[in-house]
């Protein structure tokens, strides 16, 4: 029987929340490699990498360096400058797709991507794929979607306070310990809610 895209599908779907390294994740990416090398002149190969599990301990580790450069901007505003600037950067590198440094202060476990190919020069079909599907926190859920731009600036201008702050501070201006603090909260929940 010859390869279906939606046979492919259909068996996907017994594994809804393929969280990454999870057991379902890899029955998932072995259930599509037994589908690709069913079809005859398919080669398959799986490359293994590390990955974090979820994208909320980096955002908890954003939220709480954030904060963090908020408090200290009252006594030592250039080193809060500083550490504000470095998770400010991070978590827009992260937010715009590429490579940011503090997710390797994260938890990880082995996942894989699955490369297969078929045929020869102008006629090569590739198919690269990673198998995970479990929805990093309430902002991605489907019904909140359309809203999910919304969250993604209200948590760049969060994460942007860090720099703010320690800025205002090296200017002689600081903020009184409550709204400090009220900012403190509204981070940290904006982090772990929109994620």
């Amino acid at each position: 029987m010859p390869l279906e895209v939606q046979n492919i599908f259909n068996s996907l779907l017994e594994w809804p929340q393929r969280g990454t390294g999870s057991e379902d994740e890899m029955m998932a990416r072995e259930q599509l490699v037994t589908h690709l090398e069913g079809e005859p002149g398919v080669d398959t190969v799986e490359e293994a990498f590390l990955a974090p599990a979820t994208a909320l301990p980096f955002f908890a580790v954003v939220a709480a360096g954030q904060v963090f450069a908020m408090w200290a901007a009252s006594s030592m505003a250039l080193i809060a400058l500083l550490a504000g600037g470095t998770f400010f950067v991070s978590y827009f590198l992260f937010v715009d797709g590429r490579i940011s440094p503090l997710v390797w202060l994260t938890p990880k476990k082995i996942t894989a991507n699955l490369v297969a190919k078929k045929g020869e020069g102008r006629r090569l079909f590739i198919l690269m794929a990673h198998l995970d599907s479990a929805p990093a926190s309430y902002a991605h859920r489907p019904d909140q979607i359309k809203k999910h731009i919304v969250y993604k600036y209200l948590a760049v201008g969060a994460s942007g306070l860090g720099v703010l702050i320690p800025v205002l501070a090296l200017n002689d201006v600081s903020l009184p310990d409550v709204p400090l603090g009220l900012l403190s909260v509204f981070v940290f929940a904006l982090f772990l809610f929109a994620g």
